[in-house]
């Protein structure tokens, strides 16, 4: 559930493109999910900021260390998932969450590296 609108600001508005304000919000992925047990509503209003010109990227590769810890338990991946279902769409791409990790990595935030290597913390 989106529960936490600073964490809603920071996973989902910038970079998901199945965002829409005010629907579904009873609705969450494992991305979201998974963002909102490691950061607090403080530090997500920060990184609001940094992100605030994000955009859905257009293309995006997979990353198997992320989909090890978000997809195999995302209620959405059987059916639900353009990204990581079994038909191939092209210019699919994954979740907010997804999104956000993968962007912290490539900005070298170590904590990101972090949550992957706990794989038995989900």
């Amino acid at each position: 559930m989106k529960d936490r609108e600073e964490i809603t600001a920071l996973v989902c508005r910038p970079h998901c493109r199945f965002y829409r304000p005010g629907e579904k919000e009873e609705m969450s992925c494992a991305g979201y999910d998974f963002i909102a047990r490691r950061i607090s509503d403080k530090l997500a209003a920060r990184l609001v900021k940094k992100f605030e010109d994000a955009a859905p990227p257009k293309v995006f590769e997979h990353d198997p260390r992320i989909e090890a810890i978000l997809c195999r338990s995302c209620p959405f991946q059987a059916e639900d998932c353009d990204f990581m279902g079994e038909d191939i769409i092209e210019n699919a791409v994954p979740c907010g969450g997804y999104v956000l990790i993968k962007r912290f990595l490539e900005a070298g935030v170590s904590h990101a590296k972090d949550w992957l290597d706990a794989k038995n913390e989900t």
